[in-house]
C-alpha cells in the first residue's frame, strides 16, 4: 500500500516502542514492531504502516476525532462485508475469534483503548492508492462494479445517516454565531446557506429512493490498485452510513471522475456509470436526481473541508488545506458540463 507522504505533522506522534502494547495480542504471528512510517497528514486520523519482525506490515490507525461509539458502525459494516468477501482492508480481531468478555460489545474486539487514543489495526493492502492524474476508464469500470457490489449488500442495523451532509451542516450553521463568531459571516457560509435553501427542496421532492449501505467517502485515494491498474480494494469505511444509493454514486463521481484541473472527465464518468448499471441498474427516479446529488456531494465536501481546516484546526493546517474547499465550491458554481453528462446518461438509458 502506497500513500501520499506529504504529512505536515501527525495529530499523534508514535514511536516504535509505543507499538508494543498495541501489538501484544498479535506478537505470536506478527512479532515485534521493527519500524513504522507515517502515511497521512492526520486531520481526522493518524495512520502508520508498522513492520513486524516476521516481515508482515499492518496499518495502525489512531482515531483522533471519533469516540468508541462512533467507531462501532464501521466495525459492524466491515464484519458484514467480510462475510461477503468484499475487497477491502479488514480490522484485526484482538480476541482471535474468542467470545467477547462479559459486558463488552462485539465491535470492541477490534478497538484498542490506548493512552494515545482509540487504535484499530487493519490489513495492509499491497498496492497503490489511486490518484487523479493517472485514473483511467479501466480503473473506473472496476470501481463501478465494486460500488454496485457494495450497494447490493444488506446494510447492517443502526448505521448513521450521511455524516458530511445536511445532518451536520444544519446544526453547524444554526450554532456558528455562538460557537465560532470569528467565521460566522464568512462569505463561504453565506454562499452555503443560499445553495442549501435552493437545493434541499429539490432533493426532498425526489421522494423515496432505494437505500443501501454507503461508503460515504469514495474518493480515488480511498481505492487501492496494483501496478497494472487492477483493483485491490476499496478502503477507509470511516464514513460508512445508510442512505440513498444514488448519494454514494454521486460521491464517487465527485471523488473520482474529475481531472486535476477540476473538470469533469466524460470518459471516466461514462466508464463508471456504465459498469455500475451492468451490476445494479438505476431506476429512472435515481437517474433523474443524479445531477442534484452530485451538487449535494460537492457541497458536502466543501463544507467538511471548510469546517475541518478553517474552523476546527487552522493552526495545524497549511494554507493549501485552508483553501481546499474552493475547488468544490467552483464545481457547484459551474455544473453545466456535469449536468449535461448526467442528462445524457439519463436519456441513453431511458
Amino acid at each position: 500500500m502506497e500513500h501520499d507522504e506529504k504529512a505536515e505533522r501527525p495529530y499523534v506522534k508514535l514511536e516504535v516502542a509505543d507499538c508494543a502494547e498495541i501489538l501484544e495480542p498479535f506478537v505470536e504471528s506478527f512479532g515485534d514492531a521493527v519500524s513504522l512510517r507515517l502515511l497521512t497528514d492526520g486531520q481526522a486520523n493518524t495512520n502508520y504502516a508498522v513492520v513486524g519482525s516476521r516481515g508482515e506490515t499492518v496499518l495502525l490507525k489512531i482515531c483522533n476525532e471519533k469516540t468508541r461509539e462512533q467507531l462501532w458502525p464501521q466495525m459492524r459494516a466491515l464484519t458484514r462485508l467480510r462475510t461477503c468477501g468484499y475487497r477491502t482492508a479488514y480490522p484485526w480481531d484482538r480476541l482471535h475469534g474468542k467470545a467477547s468478555p462479559p459486558g463488552e460489545r462485539e465491535e470492541d474486539r477490534f478497538i484498542y483503548a490506548h493512552s494515545l487514543g482509540f487504535v484499530i489495526l487493519y490489513d495492509f493492502l499491497d498496492g497503490r492508492a489511486g490518484a487523479h492524474e493517472r485514473t483511467s476508464p479501466q480503473m473506473m469500470r472496476q470501481l463501478g462494479r465494486a460500488v454496485a457490489e457494495l450497494h447490493s449488500v444488506d446494510p447492517v442495523d443502526d448505521l448513521p445517516s450521511f455524516p458530511m451532509g445536511i445532518t451536520s451542516m444544519r446544526p453547524f450553521l444554526e450554532s456558528v454565531d455562538a460557537t465560532h463568531p470569528n467565521v460566522a459571516s464568512h462569505p463561504f457560509l453565506i454562499w452555503l446557506r443560499c445553495q442549501l435553501s435552493e437545493l434541499m427542496p429539490r432533493l426532498e421532492s425526489a421522494g423515496s429512493l432505494p437505500l443501501a449501505m454507503l461508503h460515504g467517502d469514495c474518493f480515488i485515494d480511498n481505492v487501492m490498485f496494483r501496478e497494472d491498474d487492477s483493483l485491490v480494494g476499496v478502503i477507509d469505511f470511516e464514513e460508512v452510513c445508510s442512505g440513498p444509493a444514488i448519494l454514494d454514486l454521486a460521491m464517487t463521481v465527485c471523488g473520482c471522475c474529475y481531472t486535476p484541473q477540476n473538470e469533469m472527465d466524460p470518459h471516466l464518468f461514462d466508464a463508471f456509470l456504465s459498469a455500475y448499471e451492468k451490476e445494479r441498474p438505476l431506476l429512472p427516479a435515481e437517474r433523474a436526481v443524479l445531477w442534484n446529488y452530485l451538487r449535494y456531494t460537492c457541497l458536502a465536501i466543501a463544507f467538511w473541508r471548510f469546517r475541518q481546516f478553517v474552523v476546527r484546526h487552522p493552526e495545524q493546517s497549511s494554507e493549501a488545506k485552508k483553501q481546499s474547499y474552493k475547488p468544490m465550491q467552483a464545481r457547484v458554481e459551474d455544473m453545466s458540463s456535469a449536468q449535461t453528462l448526467c442528462e445524457k446518461h439519463r436519456m441513453s438509458t431511458a
